[in-house]
């Protein structure tokens, strides 16, 4: 069995409307991640606040996506369950 693929780590992420992120990889591709499944977990409630969500940036040289230092989401998150831009 061969090892699961890595994503390609994270260059950019763009807050969209209606909790959509758009992340750029390292690879030029482009896709699209809802964030709204997560928002009803206690971690992410936070999010909920438009302005917070506009506050979305790269962290950890690619690895994730973070709003401060209590949330984030993983290159590996946002890869697979992303759909192409």
């Amino acid at each position: 069995m061969s090892p699961p693929r890595r994503a390609p780590l994270v260059t950019a992420v763009e807050p969209m409307p209606d909790h959509v992120l758009r992340v750029c990889f390292a690879d030029g591709v482009w896709k699209l991640y809802d964030v709204k499944p997560l928002l009803h977990l206690p971690l992410f409630q936070p999010l909920r606040d438009g302005d917070l969500f506009q506050q979305a940036h790269v962290v950890c040289s690619g690895y994730a996506v973070a709003w401060n230092a209590d949330i984030d989401i993983s290159e590996y998150e946002l890869w697979q369950r992303g759909v192409g831009s």
